[in-house]
């Protein structure tokens, strides 16, 4: 079984990371991608009784042109020491995030840092 798209306590799931972890021990593949926050994923990825090739990864609900509501975009296999990753994990601990990340708040720098 390979399961993608999982959501624990860190968002809006039931279950701890390190319990979905074991839960999952006998998958081929799992994902934790709780809703805009990787705070479950060193947690999830450091539980030892799962044998399951483990991906950290995120959920954002994304705002697309107006008359076709909002997407959601599933990233997987994300650092979770990316500097925006961590940005909108500590925003969404202070409740601080909306849920809408769009083009329009994210800019790259000349030399590549990304700002949201």
């Amino acid at each position: 079984m390979i399961d993608l798209h999982v959501h624990s306590t860190a968002s809006d799931g039931t279950l701890r990371p390190a319990e979905i972890a074991r839960m999952g021990a006998d998958c081929l593949a799992l994902a934790l991608t709780d809703h805009d926050t990787l705070a479950g994923a060193a947690e999830f990825l450091a539980e030892p009784d799962c044998r399951a090739i483990r991906l950290a990864g995120v959920e954002l609900s994304v705002a697309s042109d107006p008359g076709y509501g909002h997407f959601h975009l599933l990233g997987l296999g994300v650092d979770p020491a990316d500097p925006v990753l961590r940005a909108l994990s500590r925003l969404h601990r202070e409740n601080l995030i909306h849920r809408d990340v769009s083009p329009d708040n994210i800019m790259l720098t000349k030399t590549g840092v990304k700002l949201l």
